[in-house]
């Protein structure tokens, strides 16, 4: 190296030189490769007791000396710091405002906070906030922060200066720490037990995905919703105790639109005993309500006769009379008038009892094995008493008086032939209000007659 010649330009002057350790020689070039373009450098064994080479990289503000391991690796820590102009330990009384000052972010990657208050804060009490020049702040962030709690939140940094601001709720604080931390390089979300629950404020990062899955041909699909924005899903394989036959089949309750539950109806087989299906059509076969409450015992029938009904001159009547008492069961009735001669058939509603007249006469249970009664009152001897109807002739009793016509219906056959006039379709009786059901002669003379009444007495179930 000392013999070489220095490199110059076309001036003769020196462009580049290197340095020897011989006091003899002159500075020399450096040799440079000339294709890499970087410095030629001879490889000499080092003698430990005489030699060495050390390289020190120092602080110049601190002085402080950065340390190399014995690898020969230099020591890197990404240190952050906590902002105490945007941390407090001072308690604070009921609706007061703590609000920190600007710190420019410009130098770091992260931002946490951790915080704890003996009451709760205001709502939305923790605020973020952001601004450019230090000066026209913005909210980002907020949290509602409970009382008792210790929340540790990470918001993002979204411009080059932040602040933190609190504003305590509706009680004096006796203890309260508030710590933000600037961080050089991003930290993990905060954290929480796979057993403890998740609340609104907990710091959250929001991941929208997609679910996939492999169909059985091998094809990868993505999992559609309905047009309700549920997650449509197929149940393949269940749970013992919620389910049938190997748990292939989900067991279901219905219920009814108020919550109660209600009855499953599964459908009919024909099964000895248990079939209700009619054997040479294989058809279901069922019955009218009004047959089912013949079963239930709510069913009754009442009759009466006169061979003689009065003639018209003598205002003849055969009657059938009862009250309604109030309530909520109501008689569905059905009847049926059978006579001779000219007779005019009627049903009178919001008749007045004409005190003690008639004679009182108890329905029966088309269901003979029931002990059940009705609800129908009599008034013959004065009194309303329930389980019977009144009957009688108007001219020799006067059972009753008024009334408005609901039904009408006259037959003009000669005397002593037969006729009659009924209704199948039955009539829902009013509640507190009194009846008579009337076979009207026409005639001059006696003519005989029958007035037959059937109805059941049921509760609304709505």
């Amino acid at each position: 190296m000392a013999d070489e010649i220095h490199k110059r330009d076309e001036n003769r002057v020196t462009t580049v030189a290197g340095v020897t350790d011989d006091v003899a020689l002159d500075i020399t070039q450096l040799r440079m490769n000339p294709v890499t373009k970087r410095l030629k450098v001879d490889q000499v064994a080092l003698d430990e007791s005489t030699d060495s080479i050390s390289s020190i990289i120092t602080d110049p503000t601190t002085g402080d000396q950065a340390s190399v391991n014995a690898s020969g690796q230099l020591h890197t820590v990404m240190r952050g710091f906590e902002s105490t102009d945007n941390s407090t330990t001072t308690p604070l009384s009921a609706g007061a405002v703590f609000t920190g000052t600007a710190e420019d972010t410009l130098d770091y990657s992260a931002i946490s906070i951790v915080i704890h208050s003996d009451v709760a804060s205001a709502t939305d009490g923790l605020e973020v906030d952001y601004s450019a020049d230090g000066t026209d702040w913005h909210a980002g962030e907020t949290y509602t922060i409970e009382a008792g709690a210790t929340k540790f939140f990470t918001p993002t940094l979204q411009a080059r200066y932040l602040r933190v601001k609190y504003t305590n709720g509706a009680s004096d604080q006796t203890d309260f720490h508030l710590h933000t931390v600037l961080r050089k390089i991003p930290i993990k979300w905060s954290s929480h037990n796979i057993d403890d629950p998740i609340k609104d404020e907990d710091d959250a990062e929001l991941i929208k995905a997609v679910i996939t899955g492999k169909r059985v041909d091998g094809v990868y699909d993505n999992v559609n919703l309905t047009n309700g924005s549920n997650m449509k899903v197929s149940l393949e394989e269940l749970e013992t105790g919620i389910s049938s036959n190997s748990n292939a089949q989900l067991n279901v309750t219905p219920y009814h639109a108020d919550g109660t539950e209600g009855v499953l109806v599964t459908g009919v087989k024909k099964e000895t005993g248990k079939d209700g299906v009619d054997s040479s059509t294989n058809t279901l076969q069922t019955i009218s309500y009004e047959h089912h409450e013949i079963h239930s015992g709510s069913t009754f029938r009442v009759q009466h006769y006169d061979d003689a009904i009065p003639a018209t001159v003598s205002g003849g009547e055969l009657v059938i009379a009862f009250h309604v008492p109030a309530g909520t069961k109501l008689p569905h009735m059905t009847w049926e008038f059978v006579h001779e001669g000219n007779m005019t058939m009627k049903v009178l509603e919001g008749i007045t009892f004409a005190g003690s007249a008639g004679t009182n006469v108890a329905p029966k249970n088309s269901r003979r094995d029931s002990t059940t009664t009705s609800i129908l009152q009599g008034k013959a001897t004065g009194t309303l008493v329930s389980d019977f109807v009144t009957v009688g002739e108007e001219s020799a009793d006067s059972i009753y008086s008024g009334g408005t016509v609901i039904s009408l219906k006259r037959n003009y056959v000669s005397r002593n032939e037969a006729a009659s006039g009924s209704r199948r379709q039955e009539l829902i009786l009013k509640a507190d209000t009194s009846y008579a059901f009337v076979l009207d002669n026409n005639e001059t003379s006696t003519q005989g007659g029958q007035i037959r009444l059937e109805w059941y007495e049921h509760t609304d179930k709505n």
